[in-house]
């Protein structure tokens, strides 16, 4: 099993869209996964249409706890949204009722995670998080003394601005004085494209990855995808490239910095094991055979295949 934390320092940010992406994606590619809607603002159940009540009201109404969950078949995996914070309840309240039935919540969790044998456990948390949070804590000690000896990544997400970095390191420097924690990725989202932009973004992104320690980070550029996405239609939801990359690269333990590229649309479709159709025409075929024969196996050596036809007689 593999465990990963989405943090942020601000809302906003798409942290949420994104561990949705990474969450769909690895069980796209076989995984059972575990979504830990922590958040407050429960985006991600939301995206999915998950409307029963959180866990913490479950606990506290004495109702069945898998009424908190939702689970997707989603390729040969699975995707399931254990959401912790109900609609329409304050988060003074909600925090309160976890403190007030904080062994029954523990309880109830515990079952919750072993509900499935999952491969993945993704939580994504609120904004600014710190250790003195009470489900921040709460549910960390749960888990590992469920699932003993996992490790723990972190995943830090920031916007592509001078602040927003300067603020996430902060942030990592608060999240540090209690314990070394390990970032396992940064990801800088919602890039715009112009080359300037892509540019100071990398650098940003290089000295966020350098500050936390983190291995892998990515810029994921503005989606219109995620702005265009219905909550309901699952099979619809966006997975950006650079999560993909991110995936892989955590799974296998590379190091790699990922920026948009032309490829992007092969990656895609080797990544997910789709099947692609390329059109061409025969001046570009031999350059077109290469990136198909390279891309693949050049970094995660994936296998993949495609059909090449020119429209020229």
């Amino acid at each position: 099993m593999r465990r990963y934390l989405f943090l942020k320092v601000k809302g906003g940010v798409g942290g949420s869209s994104l561990a949705l992406s990474l969450g769909k994606f690895l069980a796209l590619r076989g995984s059972k996964v575990l979504i830990v809607d922590a958040d407050p603002v429960s985006t991600i159940s939301e995206l999915v249409g998950h409307k029963a009540k959180g866990i913490i009201q479950a606990v506290k109404e004495n109702l069945d706890y898998r009424t908190s969950l939702k689970t997707i078949d989603t390729g040969t995996g699975s995707l399931t949204v254990l959401r912790i914070y109900s609609e329409r309840i304050p988060l003074e309240v909600e925090k309160r009722d976890l403190l007030s039935f904080k062994d029954k919540f523990s309880e109830t969790y515990m079952r919750a995670l072993n509900i499935e044998d999952f491969d993945y456990v993704i939580v994504d948390h609120e904004a600014a998080l710190s250790h003195e949070d009470p489900l921040f804590s709460i549910e960390r000690k749960n888990f590992h003394e469920t699932y003993k000896g996992i490790p723990e990544g972190i995943i830090i997400v920031l916007e592509p601005t001078p602040v927003s970095l300067s603020s996430t390191k902060r942030y990592i420097d608060a999240l540090n004085t209690k314990e070394q924690l390990q970032f396992s990725a940064i990801i800088v989202n919602k890039v715009p494209t112009d080359e300037a932009t892509i540019a100071r973004a990398r650098e940003i992104l290089e000295e966020a990855m350098e500050y936390s320690g983190a291995k892998v980070g990515a810029l994921i550029p503005i989606i219109n995808d995620y702005i265009l996405y219905r909550p309901g239609s699952f099979t619809l939801y966006p997975i950006p490239v650079g999560v993909m990359e991110i995936a892989l690269a955590l799974e296998r333990n590379k190091k790699i910095m990922y920026t948009p590229s032309h490829l992007d649309a092969l990656k895609k479709a080797v990544y997910i094991k789709s099947t692609m159709l390329i059109e061409t025409d025969s001046s570009n075929i031999l350059k077109c055979i290469q990136e198909i024969l390279e891309v693949p196996k050049k970094i995660y050596s994936e296998e993949f295949k495609a059909l090449i036809f020119s429209t020229q007689r």
